[in-house]
């Protein structure tokens, strides 16, 4: 539950890439 938090702070950036890779973005992001 703490993982979406975070996820959730960076939702900002990961929407605009999230345009191209929702999935792919989401996963390249997490691991940086």
């Amino acid at each position: 539950m703490a993982v979406p938090k975070q996820k959730k702070t960076r939702s900002k950036r990961d929407m605009r890439r999230a345009h191209y890779k929702p999935k792919k973005a989401t996963l390249a992001e997490c691991p940086q």
